[in-house]
């Protein structure tokens, strides 16, 4: 059967959408309603072991990976993103922290780090957190006040950290901190790995969020945290240059995220135009849904089009410095899509997609939300796009 949702996609890529989804059905969707009813992470953390445990989670370090896709790349990443949230962004949000800074360590840490920090991750042993935001630090990293000083053989940490994901649940945490405070924060900044039980390092407080309910996040507070000197990844005051070097791959992850969101709120908005029935008819025989529900569909058709695009652009070997419009197109495009589709399904489901009763409707619509704001906001994926588009024409922040 003809199915265009995955018409860029090679055999390979479509069989393991197949197993993947199977597996989501088995692992992870009895569980997703409990975590969303009760926040809790002891449901959720078994689920990324068994992630991990399954080689989902280590499909982007080679030197780990054993599965049977001999060149795992951006787009199953893509794939893995999709099919989780679809099913909960509070699993696919624990899962893609872990991944994305055991990425980072992997790309730039010697062998000994990988050992230690990316390999428990990738089989799920272990969970991870990225320190970046802070009060004033969120697309502007040169406000970074986290300060690490090297005291023999020792970073002494000073900072507090916010809205940090798997902040109060991680075993590892990267940190992003200044190490040079004489220069621009853009050349003095370092990248330092803190492990779980060092003095000093707490999560004084889990925020209580509009959505992705079961997902810790909140402060990190690092009070003269002590991180071995040898914990530096990928160079003294090399920092921005780390953090800005997966950017790409990053927000093209972010879109599959959303394109998962937005398919769910859309099955759940056909689902109940096809059942509800008002003046003797289902609603969706009501033009006004009627064709809605086909806006809806060509919106999450040209989102994934974007999203896989740039996957297969990355994958291809392209300069990451070329592919900084791509990504970010897909991003930002993919989120305002998720929102459009998670708003419009509460609505076609009326009071049902109000209520957290009997659909899900409302919980995409809460979802969805924070996908304009994370992973890079879309007011600076469309800064970004405008620098490609307008070269030589820049505009104030």
């Amino acid at each position: 059967m003809f199915a265009s949702d995955d018409f860029f996609l090679n055999e390979e890529e479509r069989q393991f959408r197949q197993e993947l989804s199977a597996f989501c059905q088995e692992q992870v969707e009895p569980y997703v309603d409990q975590i969303e009813r009760t926040e809790s992470w002891e449901l959720l953390r078994p689920i990324v072991t068994k992630l991990g445990q399954a080689g989902y989670l280590s499909l982007p370090f080679p030197k780990f990976y054993q599965g049977g896709i001999p060149h795992p790349g951006i787009v199953h990443g893509v794939i893995l993103s999709e099919e989780l949230a679809c099913r909960s962004a509070a699993v696919n949000g624990a899962a893609a922290t872990g991944v994305i800074i055991g990425r980072t360590i992997y790309d730039f840490g010697n062998d000994e780090q990988r050992e230690r920090y990316v390999r428990p991750m990738a089989f799920g042993e272990k969970i991870g957190a990225m320190g970046i935001t802070e009060e004033e630090v969120g697309s502007d990293t040169a406000g970074m006040k986290t300060r690490a000083i090297l005291d023999g053989d020792h970073w002494v940490i000073t900072g507090k950290k916010k809205f940090i994901g798997n902040n109060s649940t991680a075993d590892i945490f990267l940190i992003y901190c200044i190490t040079d405070p004489t220069v621009d924060p853009h050349r003095g900044m370092s990248a330092i790995v803190v492990e779980k039980g060092a003095r000093g390092l707490s999560t004084p407080k889990v925020f209580d969020l509009m959505g992705w309910k079961g997902l810790a996040n909140g402060e990190v507070l690092l009070e003269e945290v002590r991180a071995p000197r040898s914990n530096l990844i990928g160079g003294l005051n090399r920092g921005f240059y780390v953090l800005m070097s997966h950017l790409n791959g990053e927000r093209t992850l972010a879109a599959g995220q959303c394109l998962g969101i937005a398919r769910a709120a859309l099955e759940e908005a056909r689902r109940f135009a096809g059942r509800r029935v008002q003046f003797g008819e289902p609603i969706g025989q009501k033009q006004d849904v009627y064709f809605k529900i086909a806006h809806l569909a060509t919106l999450l058709d040209a989102a994934r089009l974007l999203t896989y695009r740039a996957a297969k652009m990355i994958d291809a070997g392209i300069d990451q410095r070329s592919l900084s419009r791509e990504a970010s197109m897909a991003k930002y495009y993919a989120s305002e899509v998720a929102n459009i589709i998670a708003n419009e399904a509460v609505q076609i489901c009326g009071g049902e997609g109000y209520s957290k009763e009997n659909l899900r409707a409302e919980r995409y619509y809460r979802d969805a939300r924070l996908l304009k704001i994370a992973g890079g906001t879309s007011e600076m994926q469309k800064y970004i796009i405008a620098t490609q588009e307008l070269p030589g024409l820049k505009i104030r922040l």
